[in-house]
């Protein structure tokens, strides 16, 4: 009898896997597929009036970024800007890149980088400029962390520095708290992106295919739910990567979502016809694979870009009392970030 994998997606991995069951084979596809984003995430702990976003530092980014796209966010708590868990203020202000303050309502403004625009959101909300016209009248407060999001605009994409006019006027938000007069400068709570600025990278990580075939297994290997068999190594295999980025992350996602109560155990997608078992992900110290969380390619090389690796494993996994034999698949996508 002959075991046929289908052929691979483009920029796939197909892991493919048979098991001899009293006379019938078992059959298990895996396939992940990669592609690209550009979602980010910095956390900066300065303590002061004055917080700069991304730390005053360097932010990162592919050449290749649709409009629309958010590059980069940073996260500013409330203890940062207003030295309390609560920040409680009675006027928001969003300044231009020229350093004029916007319209009241304002929230996505273009910064003084070509390409890249910027935004607040408080309590998930974008924060336009407002007042509620006395320091006494509440405007907006938040205990959760406020979030910069800088944003590819249609203007030409380039490298840059923060800066306006003078190195004081770029786009920036204040706030004032509650209680506390606007005619005294130290009452001033402000987020700046002055101090920052943008590195544009040509080009991305590849990703080649691989096809992998796991080692048989027999049913009396399985001793219960959770037990697994046939684990096989391999490496997510990204090549060509540019030098520069500070971070290259990956996220996986499982297409036909995760078997509850067995961690890093795929459900089986269409055209599977075995039950009770499924296919599992560990990474490479054999801890159960997590989903939807953007970890680093630790193998990646900022000075020299080339060639990275993620190890993993994948077996399969018992997910019932009782194994009965079939094909079995599942399929995990791949999403690279770039910071």
């Amino acid at each position: 009898m002959k075991f046929l994998c289908s052929r691979a997606q483009p920029r796939s991995w197909i892991a493919c896997a048979a098991q001899w069951v009293r006379g019938v084979w078992v059959v298990a596809l895996l396939s992940m597929g990669v592609t690209s984003s550009l979602a980010q995430n910095s956390d900066g702990l300065l303590r002061a009036t004055d917080v700069l976003a991304f730390g005053g530092g360097i932010v990162t980014l592919p050449s290749l970024v649709p409009n629309g796209a958010i590059v980069a966010r940073y996260y500013v708590t409330p203890q940062q800007l207003c030295g309390v868990p609560k920040c409680s203020v009675w006027r928001a202000d969003v300044f231009l890149k020229n350093g004029f303050l916007a319209s009241e309502g304002t929230a996505l403004t273009e910064t003084n980088v070509s390409g890249i625009s910027a935004r607040l959101l408080v309590n998930g909300m974008p924060q336009g400029g407002g007042s509620s016209g006395n320091m006494n009248i509440l405007l907006m407060e938040t205990s959760s962390a406020m979030e910069v999001q800088l944003i590819r605009d249609g203007r030409a994409l380039k490298s840059g520095p923060f800066v306006g006019v003078t190195s004081n006027t770029t786009t920036a938000w204040r706030f004032y708290p509650l209680g506390k007069s606007d005619g005294f400068p130290g009452n001033e709570l402000r987020i700046l992106l002055k101090g920052s600025s943008v590195s544009v990278i040509s080009g991305t990580c590849s990703a080649s295919n691989q096809t992998l075939t796991l080692a048989p297994a027999v049913v009396p290997q399985f001793k219960g739910p959770g037990t697994t068999s046939g684990k096989r190594a391999f490496n997510i295999q990204l090549e060509n990567c540019p030098a520069g980025f500070n971070r290259v992350g990956h996220l996986l996602t499982a297409v036909g979502g995760q078997v509850p109560g067995i961690p890093g155990a795929l459900k089986p997608v269409a055209g599977s016809t075995a039950s009770g078992v499924a296919i599992k992900l560990t990474d490479a110290g054999d801890a159960p694979a997590q989903f939807g969380t953007s970890l680093p390619v630790t193998s990646y090389n900022k000075a020299t870009g080339g060639s990275a690796t993620v190890p993993m494993n994948v077996s399969y996994v018992q997910t019932e009392a009782t194994v009965l034999p079939g094909t079995v698949k599942g399929a995990v996508q791949v999403l690279l970030d770039y910071q």
